[in-house]
């Protein structure tokens, strides 16, 4: 007898990624991925398709187009498809309105929560620690035209690369990487140059400041350093002319620098960066090699989440350095 199928929800790389590991944790079968596609961000919908071929799916659907296009319509429809089946296990990242609403009205044993980067900190320590119920928008207050419940009640889990404390209403599972690791990790070589991963400003907020830091960092290196900009990111003349200055080689990969590394055979030497989810991951995979976070404020309302990563960076052992001025606050 085929046994109850597994359901995955992403809308980002990293999340497949963490969804593949999932199915090899926990030896599920009969599984379908849903892919909800975000509007006009065609990298990342390109690379979500790239990863999605890292694993041979029962199902795979796709949710909207990545236009602008409303998917109100797409969702009810998908509801009322998703809400016939029995799931075993349902693994979702992120709890934004709609993926809530889903989650309303599915029959499932088991729910999880998979990492979307270093969102799953906040997440935990101000919602699922505290037992706070999430706040709906009053838009999708629709669905209940079409019989579809909004309310949810349900028990959530964790699966998760961060070290967090199981509670009473919540069991934490260890994402190691493992089937990642094992696949591609074994045949690796070391190799001898810096990888500084690059980040996005929403509204331009922090950016000189955020190349005043690169240009402090750039100025004691010895050895090649690599630029790997975000997937979202724009490189802008003053970023640019820093670059140049230290002949700094800007590689676009097309794919998460994890995914990268592995399939690469590369063993990093030195990864930096500001406060990427990416430290987390992949000193799972790559625990030798060293690590440096820079400080660096975008907004003054982020203070306290940046504190709060970079404590959890200090205790996995990457180095936070601190360059005076490299923030929103001092600039």
């Amino acid at each position: 007898m085929k046994s109850n199928p597994n359901l995955f929800i992403v809308f980002s790389p990293l999340q497949i990624i963490n969804a593949i590991e999932a199915i090899h944790h926990f030896k599920c079968k009969n599984n379908i991925l849903v892919i909800n596609y975000k509007p006009c961000q065609d990298k990342n919908n390109t690379q979500m398709d790239d990863l999605a071929g890292y694993h041979k799916w029962d199902e795979v659907i796709k949710v909207g187009s990545g236009g602008r296009r409303s998917k109100f319509l797409i969702y009810v429809s998908l509801i009322k498809r998703l809400k016939k089946v029995q799931y075993d296990h349902v693994f979702v990242a992120g709890f934004t309105s709609a993926i809530y609403t889903i989650l309303a009205n599915l029959k499932k044993n088991k729910l999880f929560l998979i990492d979307d980067g270093v969102g799953t900190i906040s997440e935990y320590n101000h919602i699922l620690a505290p037992n706070k119920p999430i706040k709906l928008r009053l838009k999708h207050m629709r669905f209940w035209l079409f019989g579809i419940r909004t309310k949810f009640t349900d028990r959530i889990d964790l699966f998760t690369c961060f070290n967090l404390k199981p509670l009473p209403h919540i069991s934490v599972e260890r994402n190691n990487l493992s089937w990642f690791q094992k696949e591609y990790a074994s045949d690796a070589i070391m190799g001898n140059s810096v990888y500084f991963l690059g980040t996005i400003h929403r509204d331009g907020e922090g950016y000189e400041a955020y190349v005043k830091i690169l240009d402090n960092f750039l100025r004691e290196q010895s050895v090649k350093v690599i630029y790997v900009p975000h997937r979202y990111e724009k490189i802008k003349k003053s970023l640019r002319l820093i670059l140049d200055k230290y002949n700094v080689e800007v590689r676009q990969l097309g794919m998460p620098v994890e995914i990268y590394f592995l399939t690469k055979k590369i063993i990093p030497y030195l990864v930096a960066g500001t406060a990427s989810s990416a430290f987390f991951t992949l000193k799972l995979l790559y625990p030798n090699t060293k690590y440096k976070a820079i400080y660096h404020l975008t907004k003054e309302s982020e203070a306290y989440n940046l504190e709060e990563i970079n404590k959890y960076l200090s205790g996995i052992g990457v180095e936070v350095l601190d360059f005076k001025g490299g923030n929103y606050a001092n600039k």
